[in-house]
């Protein structure tokens, strides 16, 4: 065996990559999946395949016990496609794949800093770079400034001047109203620093990953944006959002998962301890290679918007008030635009924060609610800011773009309204653009010249009515007539904003719609309730935009001539009816994949239970979706008793006392397969 070893770990590094040398990339276990500098020297394969020790001697003492006769099984390995370790020249070149290979540490890492503080921003010239790209919140600039000015020296300090002192990480909790800039600060500054980031969501997280996703994923989400650099990842920056939603939960009989138990596992992670995560994958169930992260130079900012909050603050301020002439008033903080300036660690608790979680979080700053003054000066003012933007995209097909400043007003009251914060800016412009696209199709369809529209088709009132079915199971309605108006869907999407259906049945919605398609007939936009509507807007992505800019164009330097207005008529039908089509490629494809990627992400669940809703019943089968939006199949062969399909009803009716499954209905399910082939997900009621 030990001959053996010896003969098959030569150096000869045949593991060449296409992107350069291999020396920089440890030997992944083909078997185990264990990095070299876990599971030991590597023994090599044909075909770049490589097997760690311990599972070699593990094959041969399986082959040892099993009683197979070696004389049999080496006249085997003779024959084609029958090596003792299977066919490996059949395989490719390179078993791991580029997002699954690890760096090598470098072997002189305690000789060398790591980081050269002397290149490390002054919190002065942070901050004047943070101004650079951020409006306003000038004290959390200056917080997050010297935190991070702190935190890096405190990473890049030799140990020997240290001594036994140890210097507490300056973790952030920033606390702000949606649309505020967290995010925004956070990318900024990974930015400034070179550093990488990664930024992931707390509402994804659970306790030991049930249903969403481990705790320790959002390590092995920095690894990734550290391009497997484990020593790169380990002086990263973790953005944590809506870090509110896992405050305990006020009222519970069951474990909490999603809450108070992902504070409990994200103690460690914040405070500093060697982790295993994953490589290239986020669930720890996954047949990838695993690597140890050390957390304790990794610094996590927290961000949340905190609702209610306010009222917490103001009812510990109002307790100060008393009787007398100096009293202070009741109402003293109602109008008080940055109630979140007061907050404390105690008010943080009362919410639902545990103790242990906010000691690990020691600089807590809050941001600033975002004013009229400030949504003018975001506009115009950052070095991206989005008027530039706009402008920059424009310019490319030689078109000028300028706004007034009452124009900015009026974008910045509008913003306000929504009360969404800068998040709102970018959705106004595109109203902008809404607007321009029909005043265009309607001026050219009165001058009756050859164009291009994008029309939508009233809906199917068949599927409309399994629409109205499928709605009624979550307590809303849709009032159907001959003649349905958008104004009803419309009404139906405002009332489900902010349910916890919204994101299934606004999909659904959109499943049960025509599709939108080009033609040179202007018949109206039923989804964007516009008699005249095209697309005019994005000449350098789009050919039909392209196409109206040039009749467009020959009509303002001297119109179109009958000769040039035959021609658009013989080619724009032919346009029509090829960029539909091309279109819908394009969807059938990016759904295609959505498939697969489904299919290949589920295929560590197998055997697992999940929540989901009924999004589809049919004669074959009950279709369920999780809440991820993953959607799979419970095929009507894998429930138990004998069933029935009541197509008008869109309900499968069990009989025989058997329970029934109506759209909408919530139900658990098993995980049972997947097929990437077929790109399909099979489930069983649980």
């Amino acid at each position: 065996m030990d001959n053996t070893n010896e003969n098959m770990t030569e150096d000869k590094d045949i593991n060449k990559n296409n992107n350069g040398n291999s020396d920089d990339y440890e030997k992944i276990c083909f078997v185990c999946r264990r990095p070299e500098s876990r599971a030991g020297k590597m023994i090599v394969m044909p075909n770049n395949i490589y097997i760690c020790q311990d599972c070699m001697q593990r094959t041969f003492d399986s082959i040892n016990s099993s009683g197979i006769n070696y004389e049999d099984m080496m006249k085997m390995s003779n024959m084609p496609g029958m090596g003792m370790f299977g066919n490996f020249g059949a395989m490719d070149s390179d078993p791991v794949p580029e997002k699954q290979k690890l760096k090598k540490k470098k072997e002189n890492k305690k000789e060398l800093p790591a980081l050269d503080v002397s290149k490390l921003p002054a919190p002065h010239e942070i901050k004047r770079k943070l101004d650079e790209y951020v409006i306003g919140q000038d004290y959390a600039k200056k917080v997050m400034s010297v935190a991070v000015y702190n935190h890096y020296k405190r990473v890049s300090a030799d140990a020997k001047i240290l001594g036994d002192v140890e210097i507490e990480k300056s973790n952030m909790l920033m606390i702000g109203p949606t649309g505020s800039g967290k995010t925004y600060l956070v990318k900024t500054l990974a930015m400034i620093l070179q550093v990488p980031l990664a930024i992931t969501d707390a509402t994804t997280l659970t306790e030991a990953g049930y249903i969403g996703d481990d705790i320790e994923s959002v390590v092995s989400k920095l690894l990734l944006a550290a391009d497997n650099d484990v020593e790169k990842a380990e002086h990263g920056i973790i953005f944590i959002d809506e870090i509110d939603k896992i405050a305990k939960k006020k009222e519970t009989r069951s474990r909490d998962v999603s809450g108070e138990s992902v504070q409990q596992g994200m103690l460690k992670l914040l405070e500093g301890s060697e982790i295993e995560v994953p490589v290239g994958a986020t669930s720890k169930n996954a047949m990838v290679p695993q690597v140890t992260v050390n957390t304790k130079d990794i610094l996590f900012i927290c961000g949340g918007a905190f609702p209610d909050l306010e009222d917490i603050i103001k009812t510990r301020l109002n307790k100060s008030s008393s009787m007398g002439f100096n009293a202070d008033l009741k109402d003293k903080y109602d109008d008080e635009k940055n109630i979140m300036s007061y907050v404390t660690v105690d008010d943080l608790r009362e919410y639902g924060m545990i103790p242990e979680f906010l000691g690990r979080l020691p600089i807590i700053y809050s941001l600033d609610r975002l004013d009229e003054d400030m949504l003018v000066n975001i506009l115009k003012e950052p070095k991206n800011a989005i008027l530039k933007q706009y402008q920059k995209l424009l310019e490319l097909d030689e078109v000028k773009l300028e706004f007034t400043d009452d124009a900015l007003r009026s974008i910045a009251r509008k913003a306000m309204e929504k009360d969404t914060g800068a998040r709102a800016l970018r959705s106004i412009i595109e109203d902008f653009m809404l607007a321009a696209n029909e005043t265009v199709a309607e001026d050219y369809f009165w001058q009756d010249m050859p164009f291009l529209y994008r029309t939508h088709e009233n809906p199917d009132p068949e599927k409309m009515r399994k629409l109205a079915t499928f709605i009624n199971n979550f307590g809303y309605t849709l009032r159907l007539t001959d003649d349905l108006r958008p104004k009803e869907i419309q009404k139906l999407l405002s009332e489900i904003e902010g349910s916890d259906a919204e994101n299934l049945i606004s999909r659904l919605t959109l499943r049960s719609m025509k599709k939108a398609k080009y033609t040179t007939e202007c018949v109206g936009h039923f989804g964007l309730a516009a008699k005249y509507y095209c697309h005019f807007t994005s000449p350098i992505r789009r050919y039909p935009d392209l196409q109206i800019h040039r009749i467009i164009k020959e009509n303002l330097h001297g119109g179109l001539s009958p000769k040039r207005a035959d021609h658009y008529d013989a080619i724009l039908p032919d346009v029509a009816v090829q960029t539909s089509a091309m279109e819908r490629r394009a969807a059938d494809a990016e759904r295609d994949t959505d498939k697969l990627k489904m299919a290949e992400y589920m295929e560590q669940f197998v055997g697992e239970t999940f929540d989901g809703v009924v999004s589809g019943v049919t004669a074959w089968g009950v279709y369920v979706e999780l809440p991820n939006t993953i959607e799979g199949m419970v095929s009507i062969n894998n429930m138990k008793g004998f069933y029935t399909f009541d197509e008008e009803h869109y309900e499968m009716v069990g009989e025989l006392g058997n329970r029934s499954y109506k759209l909408g209905q919530k139900v658990k399910v098993v995980v049972i397969g997947t097929d990437k082939i077929l790109r399909t997900i099979d489930f069983a009621f649980a």
